[in-house]
């Protein structure tokens, strides 16, 4: 059957091709830190509770991770963007935002220790050693389901600034070689 147009007319748009790249997660190379770890805790009446599970959902989209109920810790400064979710909810005045410095704790466990244990760090870097074995064994048919790999990861990676991750992380060298797996 013939198609209406050729095949070889179509392309795509650069705003295609940035639509398409949005819909992936990036690994960010970048991660400025303050220094700062920043506990966020907030006290909404009952009869908000959509506004507050609202809430919750937001914060684990801007990469908080839950510690309580209505206890959450994030190493990037949350103050703005929770500032105006909380005004467009009409429900300013009900958080409160403290900063913890890198080598404080919350309990018995030390941050390092915690944030390893809140945003499954040990799972996600053995994920990352994973897919760097499986790029040493690929072959060109297996390129794809790499990169389907790859994405799945980051996806679940909070990606916290580097200072914070454990010494021997593998998502940077897991970054680079997707890079050239992407690349070829």
């Amino acid at each position: 059957k013939k198609l209406p147009y050729s095949t070889e007319e179509l392309e795509i748009t650069q705003l295609g091709k940035e639509r398409i790249a949005a819909m992936f997660p990036l690994y960010q190379t970048k991660r400025p830190w303050d220094g700062y770890l920043y506990l966020i805790s907030y006290d909404i009446p009952e009869v908000k509770h959509g506004s507050r599970d609202m809430l919750r959902r937001y914060l684990k989209t801007v990469g908080c991770a839950r510690l309580q109920e209505s206890l959450w810790i994030t190493p990037y400064n949350p103050r703005k963007l929770l500032d105006d979710f909380m005004r467009e909810r009409g429900i300013d005045g009900t958080m409160l935002v403290s900063k913890l410095g890198k080598d404080g704790a919350v309990g018995v466990e030390s941050l390092g220790g915690l944030l390893e244990r809140i945003y499954a760090l040990r799972s996600i870097n053995q994920r990352y050693e994973t897919f760097i074995s499986h790029v040493k064994k690929q072959t060109k048919k297996r390129q794809f389901s790499l990169a389907v790999e790859f994405q799945t990861i980051v996806a679940d990676d909070p990606q916290l600034p580097f200072e914070l991750l454990p010494k021997k992380w593998f998502g940077n060298k897991a970054y680079i070689l997707y890079q050239q797996l992407y690349k070829s």
